[in-house]
Order: C-alpha cells, then structure tokens, then sequence
C-alpha cells in the first residue's frame, strides 16, 4: 500500500536549537510528532544524512538516490540530526558513498561505543527530553572528531544555484577524478548526481510552498529543460508525477524531506 494511503493525518514539524557544540558537524536538529495511527512515510532524496532517533532505536539515513517508504509506530515521534555537508567521515567514521541508499543501525558503526547513545534514546518522556540526551552524548564524540571536507559546502552552494562543478575543480587545482570522489566521500553521489538531487529538491520546496503555480514554469524555475523534463526526473526520484507529489505534500506527513522548513 502507498504510504500516502497510510498517512492522511498532519502530523507537528519543527527545529529544536542546535546546541553550540554540534554546530561544526551537524546542521540541522529536528522532530516529527506521528499521527495516532500506523504511519508510513515516503521519504524524498535530499543530499542529506541524518541520524534518526525514534522507537528506542539510533539509524543512519544515508543520502537517497530514489524515494524510500519508511514505517513508524502509531502516535509516536522522530528526533533526527542532520549532519553538515562533508561531515560523515568526521562523525560516523564512514564517507558518505558507504551509507548511499542505506538506513544503517548506529550500532553497525560503532559497535559497542554506541551503546550510551542508543541508552540516552530510551530517556525522558516526550522528544525533546531524548534529543537533548542524545545531544550531550553525541556532543562528546563530536567534540573529538576532525572538520568534516572544507570542499563539500563550496561544491554543495556551487550546484545548488546550477553552477558548474569544473570550474570550482579547476579554481581548487583539483581534477576529475578528484572532485567526484571528494564529493562522493561527502554526499555519497558524484557532482551530476549531487546536482540532480539538489535540483529535484528546489522543485520539491516549490511544489510545496507554491501548489498553485503551473508545473511548465515550476520546470523552468527549478532548473529543468521543460515540463517533461520534471515530469521524468519526479517519476524517477519520488516514484509519484509531479501532480501526485504535489498532492501528497499537502497532506503533511505522507512525504518527507526530512528536515523542516526554518
């Protein structure tokens, strides 16, 4: 069954403050109240990793290349840590090309150091109180990781605005062959991947903010050749039309891109 079907219901998003000592490695601190019914959730490519905390459980969502249809409990509620670009290698101690397509249990990691922070998500009664104490646990091991790729943010601003990655390599003495694997250590895809993704993204927040604006000049806002264009790419990365997507958005929950509007 689709998980539009599943998850009518609206279901509370928002930002929780990002403590200052996560800051270097984590961009993002965020939290989804569940519907009182069995929820599933289409969860959207959006170049990010996250560690998810819910259900007395720690993941990794790596970045996606296609849509993925995740299962939560009635009536619950997700905490989720969104890492900066370039900062999987610091944090989780594997590039981000290992985690592609993949929601890894935190303990796969790292093994039994992962045990206080899995314990920390069982603590409190409601999701602030467990992002907090997984934030004081996941701070200390922050706090002793290296920065994250200095080159991943520059390439991330770079095609987000579709701006070519060459000329970034070029002004950074890098070659090919360099940049597509830095980028894959940081992202998980290769620059015209990386690129796709983030322009699939735009369309998606525009979709969302702006369901009234007709889908020929949301392509050519976001990017693409021409409506069909979209139509092909939406197809491809969300497993729903342009129209579908649209309409699932509007019901809240049904499809995530995981991270909240500010």
């Amino acid at each position: 069954m689709d998980a539009e079907v599943l998850a009518p219901a609206a279901a509370v998003r928002r930002r929780l403050p990002r403590p200052p000592a996560l800051r270097r490695l984590v961009t993002t601190v965020w939290t989804h109240d569940l519907p009182p019914r069995a929820t599933a959730v289409r969860v959207l490519p959006d170049a990010a990793i996250d560690v998810v905390v819910g259900g007395g459980r720690i993941r990794i969502a790596g970045p996606d290349t296609s849509a993925v249809v995740e299962r939560f409990p009635a009536g619950g509620w997700v905490v989720g840590f969104q890492l900066r670009p370039g900062a999987a290698a610091a944090l989780l101690g594997v590039p981000a090309s290992a985690l592609r397509d993949e929601r890894v249990d935190l303990e796969d990691l790292w093994g039994a150091a992962a045990g206080e922070l899995v314990d920390a998500a069982d603590e409190g009664d409601g999701p602030a109180a467990v992002a907090a104490a997984v934030e004081e646990r996941l701070a200390g091991r922050a706090a002793a990781a290296p920065d994250g790729d200095p080159l991943a943010e520059p390439l991330l601003r770079r095609l987000a605005v579709g701006g070519p990655a060459g000329a970034l390599a070029d002004e950074l003495g890098l070659g090919e062959r360099q940049l597509r694997r830095r980028a894959g250590a940081a992202f998980g895809y290769g620059p015209k991947v990386l690129s796709r993704v983030l322009r699939f993204a735009a369309a998606v927040e525009r979709l969302r903010a702006a369901p009234e604006v007709p889908l020929a000049a949301l392509a050519a806002e976001a990017g693409y050749a021409d409506q069909a264009h979209l139509t092909h790419e939406t197809r491809d990365l969300s497993g729903l039309t342009p129209a579908q997507l649209r309409a699932a958005l509007a019901r809240s929950m049904s499809v995530l891109d995981k991270t909240p509007a500010a």
